[in-house]
C-alpha cells in the first residue's frame, strides 16, 4: 500500500520564489498560476501573486499560494495537510 502526502503552504507574496527553491532541491515539475493568469486580480499589485502552485516530485505533491495583500498569512497557521 502506498501513501500520499500533499501539504498546502501559504505565503505573504513570495510563493513563486519559495516553490522555485523547493524545485531546485527536490526536482520535479512546477506549475504556477498567478491571480493575473486566472483573471481574479483586483489591482496591479495582485496580478503577480501566486493563486496556486503545484510541485510534483517523486510521488510528493507540494501545493502553495500567496495570501491577498489585505489578508496576511500568520506563520504557524500557514500549513494545511
Amino acid at each position: 500500500m502506498s501513501a500520499s502526502l500533499s501539504p498546502y503552504l501559504n505565503f505573504n507574496g513570495n510563493t513563486a520564489e519559495a516553490m522555485r527553491f523547493y524545485q531546485s532541491v527536490l526536482g520535479g515539475d512546477l506549475n504556477i498560476q498567478t491571480f493575473g493568469d486566472a483573471g481574479v486580480a483586483q489591482d496591479d499589485n495582485q496580478k503577480n501573486l501566486t493563486l496556486h502552485a503545484a510541485l510534483t516530485s517523486n510521488g510528493i505533491t507540494l501545493f502553495a499560494r500567496d495570501g491577498r495583500p489585505d489578508v496576511k498569512v500568520i506563520f504557524g497557521d500557514n500549513v494545511h495537510v
